[in-house]
């Protein structure tokens, strides 16, 4: 579970346009994430971390791999063509306990 006091993680001084979370195994274990993907807890600490300032612009789950992108909410309408997606190379290529997640979107003219 995350912990309940969040600043050893995220340092409240310091104030980016955009802040990325990745986690491995962060709310369940490998196994347990096979049928049981979701990371709402974490997301929500994080988002009650951050504060109104933030919102969550994507998440993606490959099973115990967890990545969320939380951005200034003043940039709310510079954003567009946000895609994720994931390839898992875990047994046959199907299980995702190995593999990778790839979020993509652009701010203005600047492509991440």
């Amino acid at each position: 579970n995350p912990p309940k006091d969040c600043r050893k993680l995220i340092r409240p001084d310091l104030s980016h346009d955009i802040c990325v979370f990745g986690t491995a195994e962060c709310e369940r274990s490998i196994r347990s994430s096979l049928i049981f993907q979701s990371k709402a807890l974490w997301e929500k600490t994080i988002a009650e971390h951050l504060g109104p300032k933030y919102f969550m612009l994507i998440s993606h789950t490959l099973q115990a791999i967890h990545l969320a992108i939380f951005v200034k909410s003043s940039l709310a309408f510079e954003i567009k063509d946000v895609k994720s997606a994931h390839v898992a190379t875990g047994i046959a290529n199907v299980i995702g306990n190995k593999g990778g997640i790839g979020v993509s979107f652009r701010v203005r003219d600047s492509n991440f």
